[in-house]
């Protein structure tokens, strides 16, 4: 098991302007699955609880970013909301 360094947390790729980088969803997946592998090796009960757990927390917090840049694309692709219109009918 190696330690985890500050470079791996990815804070150079934070949101910036409210843009979403690529490699965030990538990174949430790869630090999901190392806990796991972490889990796999530790002999303690509680640790392996521990690193299921981030696990868990690192796969949801990529299909929450997932899911974000997915409406942001959709609603990318679509352009700026149409104004409504309103027609009058007389009777």
């Amino acid at each position: 098991m190696s330690d985890v360094q500050l470079n791996d947390v990815g804070h150079e790729n934070s949101l910036i302007g409210g843009e979403l980088p690529a490699s965030a969803i990538a990174q949430s997946y790869t630090f999901a699955s190392r806990c796991m592998d972490w889990a796999q090796t530790t002999r303690s009960l509680k640790e392996r609880s521990v690193y299921t757990q981030m696990a868990m927390q690192w796969l949801a917090a990529g299909a929450r970013l997932q899911t974000f840049a997915q409406l942001k694309n959709r609603t990318s692709q679509r352009g700026p909301p149409k104004e409504a219109s309103v027609e009058i009918v007389q009777a």
